[in-house]
């Protein structure tokens, strides 16, 4: 191969350094930039703080946040879920609220799911989840119905990344929007200009943006009576 694009690996993994060894060309993505390693980001710490300011500004206090898991063993947390928990804990820190309940899955439909089951329960449990994938997010949001849960009455989600289907799921899915066909045009572009011998520096981080749908609202009223899930 002449050159190398990757996503989520820090400076420091073996196979960062494998590559730097062989001399070949590395673009990363998701990842700090180091000398030698340009790399392509988005404003992953300001779409979370965006994202947790939402839930807050609703009336949400019990919250719990759901973290990406290492790509190695050895890389922990990973630059983006560094970045992205620092902006949810800058908005709950202004905010003056409990500390949120926190706990790691995979960016997948079964990891929600698993999420939610290890999520307190009865009266003690979250009003709202950020979480850090939308796929996450989707597992989470099923998982939570078929126990019995309304969606955003019970439990309101916030996930990230603004994938397609997002807005397609019942209810459509509140999410952090990031430009992912931008972010992988920019590496490419960077990657082409090592491979003809320039030098590249990273750009700027791109911008997100809070995409509010439906699977978020204020909390449920103590006042009105138990929700459904107090009274499981």
């Amino acid at each position: 191969m002449d050159g190398f694009i990757s996503l989520g690996l820090s400076p420091q993994d073996p196979a960062i350094k494998t590559m730097d060894r062989l001399g070949i060309p590395v673009v990363l993505v998701d990842s700090d930039d180091s000398p030698g390693h340009p790399a392509v980001n988005v404003d992953d710490a300001g779409g979370a703080e965006a994202a947790a300011r939402h839930l807050l500004r609703l009336g949400h206090r019990e919250l719990a946040l759901v973290m990406l898991p290492p790509t190695t063993s050895k890389s922990w947390p990973t630059p983006v879920t560094a970045r992205r928990l620092a902006g949810y804990q800058r908005a709950l820190r202004k905010a003056g609220v409990p500390e949120p309940f926190t706990l790691t899955a995979g960016a997948t439909i079964e990891a929600g799911a698993r999420a939610f089951a290890a999520l307190p329960k009865g009266r003690r449990r979250p009003t709202g989840v950020l979480v850090m994938s939308d796929m996450a997010a989707i597992g989470l949001m099923a998982a939570a119905q078929a126990a019995g849960l309304m969606i955003p009455d019970d439990l309101s989600v916030v996930g990230y990344d603004d994938l397609p289907m997002a807005a397609w799921t019942t209810p459509p899915l509140t999410t952090v929007h990031q430009p992912i066909v931008e972010k992988g045009r920019l590496a490419a572009g960077l990657l082409i200009r090592r491979l003809q011998g320039k030098t590249v520096s990273s750009p700027p981080p791109l911008s997100t943006e809070l995409v509010v749908r439906a699977s978020t609202a204020a909390p449920w009223n103590a006042q009105i009576g138990p929700s459904n899930y107090e009274r499981r």
